[in-house]
């Protein structure tokens, strides 16, 4: 892969990556963090992919996961 254009996240309470029903595209492809705001209480779980400037999608990620206790 070239330069990273862009990173794709999905993330559910669910932990399956094809049935996951939420996602955000961060457009700024130099971003090192960004934050998921108004989730719930419970375990989500979270994946990212890469895109290059030629469009090209890395693999998922591993899925990791995180409890919010309220």
């Amino acid at each position: 892969m070239g330069e990273i254009d862009q990173y794709i996240v999905r993330y559910d309470t669910q932990s399956n990556i094809e049935k996951m029903a939420n996602q955000v595209v961060i457009e700024d492809g130099q971003v090192m963090g960004f934050e998921v705001t108004g989730l719930e209480a419970g375990t989500w779980f979270f994946a990212i992919r890469t895109v290059d400037v030629d469009g090209l999608e890395s693999q998922w990620s591993g899925i990791v996961s995180k409890t919010i206790t309220q």
